[in-house]
């Protein structure tokens, strides 16, 4: 899918396909995977946020999934104009040529990490640690429009995220 036109956007397409924010804060730390030979997972990031914090301005990526996990707090995003919340312990799936950011408000204190996926191409062979078969009924899963943008994170996922940045 395509990314909508309308609107100031941080438009990812295929043109730009190397963009990502990398920048490390004191607050915010951000792994660029692309650094080690990964190709389908292209970064990994993680804020821990004392105050709220300026607001996200809108993305929209036309080959990446983005997936966020509130690990404590809530977040308030805005996913093609539609105000989604989600809290501690849950997470939300941003499918390629979805515009989103928190809108007028602002990042909210409390922690909150991120993985960006690379769709294009998907893996034909062994990906991330998981056989062909399993990479590719994981990404059918993730991408599937149907299913409900916000659910429960794995009960695994905080533990796994802390972990790669140790």
């Amino acid at each position: 899918m395509l990314c909508p036109p309308e609107g100031p956007v941080r438009r990812m397409s295929q043109k730009e396909p190397k963009w990502i924010d990398t920048v490390n804060t004191p607050e915010r730390q951000i792994l660029d995977l692309r650094l080690i030979g990964m190709k389908h997972a292209l970064a990994l990031g993680k804020f821990h946020y004392l105050h709220a914090s300026a607001p996200l301005a809108e993305q929209c990526h036309e080959r990446w999934l983005v997936l966020q996990f509130v690990l404590s707090g809530q977040q308030k995003l805005v996913v093609d104009g539609r105000e989604t919340v989600i809290r501690g312990g849950e997470m939300i799936r941003i499918l390629p040529g979805q515009r989103y950011g928190t809108g007028p408000w602002p990042e909210q204190k409390g922690t909150m990490a991120w993985i960006i996926l690379n769709l294009q191409p998907l893996p034909r062979g062994p990906a991330l640690g998981m056989s062909p078969e399993s990479i590719r009924e994981i990404y059918s899963l993730l991408t599937d429009p149907g299913a409900s943008m916000v659910g429960p994170m794995p009960k695994s996922a905080p533990a796994m995220i802390e972990s790669a940045f140790q």
